[in-house]
């Protein structure tokens, strides 16, 4: 992994709303935009920002159900996502 990779992506994972999230996600599994902006005490559309982020990351994954977005910890996880995520 190059440095500039590794750099963004530890920025990523060090932001401290999306630390709320990947641990929410990881205790609960699945959650609604919603359930996450409530979990984290945050607006929908700071929630949603956050999720994108961690999407374009491939750090989480989406599901559209009719009209509500759900998120999960996408697969196959980075070793630094794993490592992140064993200390939550």
């Amino acid at each position: 992994m190059e440095r500039k990779e590794l750099r963004r992506l530890l920025k990523i994972l060090s932001g401290g709303p999306r630390l709320e999230i990947l641990s929410e996600l990881k205790r609960r599994r699945m959650l609604s935009v919603g359930d996450v902006a409530s979990s984290i005490h945050r607006s929908l559309n700071t929630a949603s920002l956050h999720l994108s982020l961690l999407e374009r990351e491939g750090i989480v994954a989406r599901r559209r159900r009719d009209k509500y977005v759900f998120y999960r910890l996408a697969l196959p996880q980075h070793p630094l996502t794993r490592l992140v995520l064993s200390i939550l």
